[in-house]
């Protein structure tokens, strides 16, 4: 008589080592690691100015017997470059250097600014509080009183405002001079 062995391989022994093996897989996923990674900044000081380095000026004036305006303008935009005057009556004569009002702005090279001219007309006064007003602010003949500018390398750009100055009818002679705000920030 013939034995044939057989092998079951799916008897006890199997479903004890299967049991085992299904045991430990919970305990596997229980193992953690952990590290730890690396964070830095650097702060840079932001120093930030703006400096007049000249006075906007509309030049002399010689009235005449109906208001007019007189308005600065900058044909090139360039900050450096000369004025060109543009009346609202060709009667007016305006006569002298009118120039425009010239700003440097120092801080942080290579960085975004905004600058930020009067929103409303400002008020120039005589000695005797004769008054005239000056608006419709610009920096270097662009409509609008903000722009957006890069600072250069070095930290360094330059800029210059023109403005329109109201002359009264028969506008009483004198030195007229105020102030005007501007501002300017980091972006």
């Amino acid at each position: 008589m013939k034995r044939q062995l057989t092998f079951n391989i799916f008897g006890p022994k199997f479903f004890i080592l299967l049991l085992v093996g299904i045991a430990a897989l919970p305990a596997l996923s229980q193992i953690t690691s952990s590290g730890t990674g690396n964070a830095g900044a650097t702060i840079v000081e932001q120093n930030l100015s703006v400096e007049s380095i000249q006075p906007i000026n509309f030049g002399s004036i010689f009235p005449i017997s109906t208001a007019a305006s007189v308005r600065l303008s900058l044909p090139n935009n360039a900050p450096t470059g000369s004025v060109s005057v543009i009346k609202s009556d060709s009667n007016v004569l305006v006569t002298g250097s009118p120039t425009a009002g010239r700003w440097e702005i120092t801080g942080v090279g290579n960085s975004l600014v905004t600058v930020t001219l009067p929103a409303n007309p400002i008020t120039i006064e005589d000695t005797a509080s004769n008054t005239m007003v000056v608006s419709d602010w610009a920096i270097t003949s662009t409509s609008g009183n903000q722009l957006n500018l890069f600072l250069a390398s070095n930290g360094l750009r330059q800029f210059a405002i023109t403005a329109t100055l109201a002359v009264g009818a028969n506008q009483t002679a004198g030195g007229y001079t105020g102030t005007y705000p501007i501002s300017v920030s980091y972006q």
